[in-house]
């Protein structure tokens, strides 16, 4: 397989778990799709502003771990309303 292609593949599979841990968060309203565009930099501008990340909107495995930090604290807080 070609090595472009390969990386390609892996960089929209992660743009696609990066979107829908974006739409979870409610910062991402579009379509999933696996495509880096204005949307998805326009969300992923606001969610780094808003849990005070270093804003580049790059798509990257440390953005995708951010995102996962994110959902953590939305699942504590809701939680913590619960009890």
């Amino acid at each position: 397989m070609d090595p472009n292609k390969n990386a390609r593949m892996n960089r929209q599979k992660l743009t696609v778990k990066i979107q829908t841990n974006l739409k979870k968060l409610g910062f991402f309203s579009s379509k999933v799709d696996g495509y880096t565009g204005p949307m998805t930099r326009k969300s992923v501008k606001a969610f780094q502003m808003k849990y005070g990340f270093s804003v580049d909107t790059k798509i990257s495995e440390t953005l995708f771990k951010q995102t996962i930090k994110g959902l953590e604290e939305k699942r504590a807080k809701r939680s913590l309303s619960i009890s």
